[in-house]
């Protein structure tokens, strides 16, 4: 099977969002020719981020992203205390992981601090 990479990009803009704040991207229509099934047809969800300064505290965030799909599982978490970003952050995690309905969609939760979230890039495979 001959596979080709494909993107969509989720948001392109600043997003800023801060200690109990919740954002969902838009829903990606999952295309006919998805790849789903194999260790290396994994889907990567890339974005900008940078930690903001919350006086009197220094820049850190405290940030959790889910894959709202049938599994709602968390596909990324982690703590930055540099604020000097913006930071590329790319994740991979399965595409076993997109359910069998074409909508789905991430939601960014921020349990700690400030941050600055831009251009939400959602990359897969496609067969061709």
């Amino acid at each position: 099977m001959k596979t080709v990479a494909d993107y969509a990009v989720l948001s392109d803009g600043n997003r800023i969002l801060e200690t109990g704040d919740s954002w969902r991207t838009p829903f990606f229509e999952r295309p006919e020719d998805f790849v789903t099934g194999t260790n290396l047809a994994r889907a990567i969800l890339s974005f900008n981020m940078g930690a903001l300064s919350d006086p009197p505290f220094a820049p850190s965030v405290d940030l959790t992203i889910t894959h709202e799909g049938t599994q709602n599982r968390e596909v990324f978490r982690s703590v930055f205390f540099n604020g000097t970003g913006p930071f590329t952050i790319q994740e991979t995690f399965p595409a076993t992981d997109f359910p069998s309905v074409v909508n789905t969609r991430f939601r960014f939760d921020v349990q700690r601090g400030r941050v600055v979230i831009s251009d939400i890039v959602l990359w897969y495979q496609l067969r061709i």
